[in-house]
């Protein structure tokens, strides 16, 4: 293709041309906004939360620091309560005749009968 006909191409095509070449900057923006928006976006939020909602909830968890551990202190009792409650009743399940006899020997330190 010689220069004369490469103009003359490019005459003849001149609006295909430019509405290719609208339609391919517009689609090179929307992939560029697409991608940094969010990210910008993003970054506003994890600034606002950081700056304005984080220093709030400090203060309100600092505020309720006593009733917070009573609740934590109380749970942490019934935990154990019953984590006992339920290995004592593993252990009974899992003493029969011959066994009991033995730990109860062991616990009374009687060699005979107990």
């Amino acid at each position: 293709m010689t220069e004369d006909d490469l103009t003359k191409f490019l005459s003849e095509n001149k609006e295909a041309v430019m509405a290719a070449t609208r339609a391919a900057v517009i689609e090179k923006i929307q992939e560029s906004i697409k991608w940094s928006l969010p990210s910008t976006i993003t970054d506003i939020v994890r600034d606002f939360l950081e700056k304005e909602i984080a220093p709030e909830i400090a203060k309100e968890l600092a505020a309720q620091k006593g009733p917070i551990l009573a609740a934590a202190k109380k749970s942490a009792v019934a935990l154990s309560n019953t984590l006992a409650e339920k290995m004592m009743e593993q252990c009974v399940k899992s003493l029969d005749g011959y066994r009991a006899e033995k730990v109860f020997k062991a616990l009374l330190g009687a060699d005979g009968r107990y």
